[in-house]
């Protein structure tokens, strides 16, 4: 660029002494540039340039092209710098020339033009599912340029520039097929620039949570769909009605994002609440709370996540049906909420296996009692035991210690509790037993539990039997004690709903290949079939079936069992799920109920199994 040069004299220059000397101007000397290095993208600065024998007419030259020039004394001269002149890297050459006679060029000095240190602001998303699809990463700051590169764990990734604020990368599905932190930095080379701090990514796998009539998903972001009448979609309101038993509220039928943005690694849904466990091991809690099911001391039902109260690091969480419990980092049992109902015949029942000297006001009194023992904040388990498997059920909760025994506590109407007897219970008691077992699951009127080696033995259903203890059978009977689920499949994975519903008992499990299975009552097609070949102990208009069923679905990695429904999500994080819909648990926009399983509107890779 050709610029117009001109000399100007500081205010009070006329009055310094500079001598030309008897052999005219004297030859500048050049010792300093302040800056000396500028970034590109910089905005306009003025370059100060220091020396001696400076005089009025001495000019600044740019790579050898006179600059406008402030002379401020004989030591110090100023030029201007426009941003479009450090756009480009490289090393200019500044020199100063003084006019004849005398005078000449003073020796140069480097400027230098880099590469600006970038910085990340944000990363979108900033968590995903283990399994899910290739991606773009966006990735927001400053200082990016032409030559920014994504960097994905300390690996360059294909990276489209977008803007010296924003950078595109390309993540590869192999680069989220484990879970944990991922580390994000924008690297720039050299001249200059350098690696951006870093910037966490979260990998999670899919969890996926069913309720009496919602349901939610983490895909690294988590959504809720079905019921929202007490909040437990994590939104404060929905424009939607639905109907559910007869009760009108409050519904989506399409997934809704839950308020706050936290990534959480674990979903857990009860009757009308949910809560989601952070991988720093912090629980957050939504929902109904009129028993403290959500832990956070007081009983007010919350339209997002609230921290449970305590500073507890859990590694485990489960919900039941009005209250909730975690497992600690040294396996120690913690749960809030419901105790046991207000009658008077449950005044042995203890859910939380603690003492309580706290009520909570049943909004329902009609339905078993107006005055409900309970603990708005956790209570450690009054046991000495330290448990490796937890969960509870509807006023009960069971566990797996660290040496693979079962106990129970609470209500044992049903014989959930696994005892032999229908004796309630305040504290863990064992399960009546010799198996040695790796996880164990609660529902509203049964129990199951999984051996080390796959096989799945239940308990309970009394009365109201419909297959779901999986024994080949329906009857009116049930078991106190264990029996062997058949088929002879390698389990992985069991669960069961929690839901106040005696005629939707059933239960699902997920094999080693990754297959789902289900049994039990098929009153709502929760099974995942239209009908199966055995009828119910009593005169129903639906069957039920005490053999595993297979549902149709792709190979699994997730199940979740809610009040006549059931969800899971597939190795490729689509999320399916059938039975009952009135509150638009089943997530697909209908209220319309289904047999077969339908994919969930989430954001994400559609499938063919529409």
């Amino acid at each position: 660029m050709l610029l117009t040069v001109s000399v100007i004299c500081a205010a009070g220059c006329a009055t310094e002494d500079v001598s030309t000397g008897p052999e005219g101007n004297p030859p500048p000397v050049l010792t300093m540039l302040a800056p000396n290095t500028v970034a590109t993208g910089a905005s306009a600065f003025t370059l100060t340039v220091s020396g001696s024998q400076f005089i009025p007419g001495s000019v600044v030259r740019w790579d050898g092209v006179g600059r406008a020039t402030l002379f401020v004394s004989a030591t110090e001269l100023t030029t201007p710098v426009l941003a479009a002149e450090v756009t480009v890297t490289g090393v200019v050459n500044v020199t100063v020339h003084s006019p004849a006679p005398g005078g000449g060029e003073s020796s140069a000095l480097p400027f230098n033009i880099v590469h600006p240190l970038p910085s990340i602001t944000t990363v979108s998303p900033n968590a995903v599912a283990t399994g899910g699809p290739a991606f773009t990463l966006t990735v927001s700051g400053t200082g990016f340029t032409a030559a920014s590169v994504v960097r994905w764990d300390g690996s360059d990734r294909p990276t489209t520039v977008v803007s010296s604020a924003e950078l595109r990368g390309a993540i590869a599905q192999a680069d989220i097929a484990q879970a944990g932190a991922r580390q994000v930095a924008v690297h720039t080379p050299a001249p200059g620039g350098g690696t951006s701090q870093q910037v966490t990514v979260t990998v999670v796998d899919p969890s996926i949570a069913a309720g009496r009539a919602h349901a939610c998903a983490s895909i690294g972001t988590v959504y809720c769909w079905g019921s929202n009448e007490y909040l437990q979609l994590g939104v404060a309101s929905t424009t939607q009605i639905c109907s559910v038993e007869a009760v009108t509220g409050p519904c989506s039928t399409l997934p809704l994002r839950v308020s706050g943005d936290l990534v959480l690694s674990h979903l857990s849904a009860g009757d009308r609440h949910s809560c989601g466990l952070t991988s720093e091991g912090a629980v957050y809690c939504w929902g109904w709370n009129a028993f403290g099911q959500l832990g956070d001391g007081t009983t007010t039902s919350r339209p997002a996540p609230t921290l449970v109260s305590g500073g507890h690091r859990f590694v485990a969480l489960s919900a039941g049906t009005v209250h909730t419990c975690g497992l600690t980092t040294t396996g120690v049992a913690y749960c809030w909420g419901a105790v046991r109902s207000g009658v008077a015949g449950d005044s042995a029942v203890n859910a939380l296996g603690a003492p309580v000297s706290q009520v909570c006001q049943n909004p329902t009194p009609s339905y078993r009692g107006a005055e409900w023992p309970c603990s708005p904040t956790p209570l450690a388990v009054s046991t000495s035991l330290r448990f490796r498997s937890l969960d509870p059920g509807i006023w009960g909760t069971c566990g797996v210690t660290s040496d693979g025994i079962a106990y129970c506590w609470g209500w044992n109407q049903f014989w959930a509790l696994g005892t032999g007897d229908d004796q309630h219970r305040s504290a863990p008691a064992a399960v009546a037993t010799s198996l040695v077992f790796s996880e164990i699951h609660m529902g509203s009127g049964h129990a199951c539990a999984r051996t080390a080696a796959g096989a799945a033995h239940c308990w309970g259903a009394r009365v109201f039997d419909w297959g779901q203890l999986g024994g080949g059978t329906v009857s009116a009977g049930g078991s106190s004690t264990p029996i062997a689920v058949v088929g002879g499949h390698v389990w992985s994975r069991l669960e069961l709903p929690v839901g106040n519903n005696i005629y939707s008992g059933f239960t699902c499990g997920i094999t080693t290949g990754d297959a789902l299975y289900c049994w039990g009552s098929n009153r709502d097609r929760q099974l995942g079939v239209q009908s199966v070949d055995q009828a119910c102990f009593s005169a129903t208009n639906f069957t039920c079936t005490g053999t595993p069923v297979l549902v149709a679905v792709p190979p699994v990695r997730a199940v979740a069992a809610g009040t006549g429904f059931a969800c899971t999500a597939a190795r490729d994080t689509t999320v399916y799920c059938w039975g009952v819909n009135d509150a638009g648990q089943l997530g697909d926009g209908t209220i319309v109920s289904r047999a077969e399983p339908r994919v969930v509107a989430l954001p994400g890779p559609a499938s063919t199994l529409q």
